[in-house]
């Protein structure tokens, strides 16, 4: 698990926390490009085939569709708004524990 952690680009300091509970949205805030990115490295570096994942049910955009310029601005100098747009309770939790259930298996399961 730290070496999929790694590869996706988590600090040490982060990984060193981190449980099978945590899950990759609502705990460590990766979503958009970030979810893209980890999702990828499950592909290329793991073998995963992730046919049919439902990115949009377990990750946010990176940035809300219809959002303005000055919006984006708003979120990018205050990250603590970011609950107005992007709501956790919205989107599956996917713990590190299914990630790990993912690398051994191979394939992308509902």
């Amino acid at each position: 698990m730290k070496l999929f952690l790694n590869l996706s680009g988590l600090r040490d300091k982060t990984i060193s926390t981190c449980t099978p509970q945590n899950r990759l949205y609502h705990d460590l805030r990766i979503y958009g490009e970030g979810a893209e990115d980890c999702l990828e490295v499950l592909v290329t570096k793991f073998g995963v085939d992730l046919s049919g994942f439902p990115f949009s049910e377990y990750f946010p955009p990176e940035w809300p569709e219809g959002n303005s310029r000055p919006e984006r601005i708003l979120l990018k100098v205050f990250p603590g708004i970011e609950g107005l747009y992007r709501k956790p309770a919205t989107f599956e939790p996917l713990p590190l524990s299914r990630i790990e259930a993912l690398i051994h298996s191979k394939k992308w399961h509902n």
